[in-house]
């Protein structure tokens, strides 16, 4: 088992129920499965489920996944960062992935254009708060996830139920695709607003977004004022629809 990988298996029985049934997986569906490890989540996914597609990274746990001879389980052995999950359609993803991988992994998910129907994660308690944050402790991890998803959070997952115990808690998220979401010709260009408004967290907004060439300091001021938008607000505490009221203006 390599550590440096963050991996803690989930081995409550319980719990792995839980997942499958949170999964709200039918007969019918296809499900992915990302870091499977040694197969517990595995296991009980092809009963519920007509195919499942494990990628797991680490070639030691190859071995052991195939071993398992579940005859509607494809293993892939590659980092899920380099998998085009675009040539899925109608999908769902499951997964109790390592923490040092959620803030990429819930990125790349947001900007697929065919989405899962349904993502069920087990992630490190705090980035599940993280994910649901409300303004005032908004980061851009929140924002992402907020744009692209519908969240929910789960049950949380005390670190007894893995082996070996984790440090810390742990927590389920649900993430939905919204529907609701407003359309941008480019969603990058958001993200790199909202990165150049988080550049330091400690400055205010204005202070972070006078760099920006396209706005003179006048310019700036007016367009924060006329969206009800102090000029000594810090990043954190706007909301999602006061960057996408801001993005209106960016040049």
């Amino acid at each position: 088992m390599d550590k440096t990988l963050g991996q803690h298996w989930l081995v409550d029985l319980a719990t792995l129920e839980e997942i499958v049934q949170i999964g709200q997986l039918r007969k019918q569906d296809l499900v992915i499965e990302i870091g499977p490890g040694t197969g517990n989540l595995t296991k009980l996914l092809s009963k519920a489920a007509r195919q499942v597609i494990a990628i797991e990274v680490d070639p030691r746990l190859i071995k052991g996944l195939l071993d398992l001879n579940l005859k509607n389980v494809t293993v892939i052995e590659k980092s899920i960062l380099k998998v085009d999950l675009n040539q899925y359609q109608d999908y769902k993803i499951i997964a109790n992935i390592p923490y040092y991988l959620t803030s990429k992994l819930i990125r790349q998910l947001g900007q697929l254009k065919t989405k899962p129907t349904r993502v069920v994660l087990l992630v490190q308690r705090e980035i599940a708060q993280r994910l649901t944050a409300q303004p005032g402790k908004l980061s851009i991890l929140g924002l992402t996830a907020q744009f692209f998803w519908d969240i929910e959070l789960g049950p949380i997952v005390e670190p007894y139920k893995f082996d070996p115990a984790p440090k810390v808690y742990s927590q389920l998220v649900i993430l939905t695709p919204r529907k609701d979401k407003e359309e941008l010709q480019d969603p990058e260009e958001l993200f790199r607003l909202i990165r150049l408004g988080y550049s330091s967290k400690r400055k205010t907004l204005f202070n972070n977004l006078k760099w920006n060439k396209s706005w003179s300091n006048d310019q700036l001021r007016h367009i924060l004022q006329s969206n009800d938008i102090a000029l000594n607000i810090r990043p954190q505490e706007l909301s999602l629809q006061q960057w996408l009221n801001l993005i209106k203006y960016w040049s």
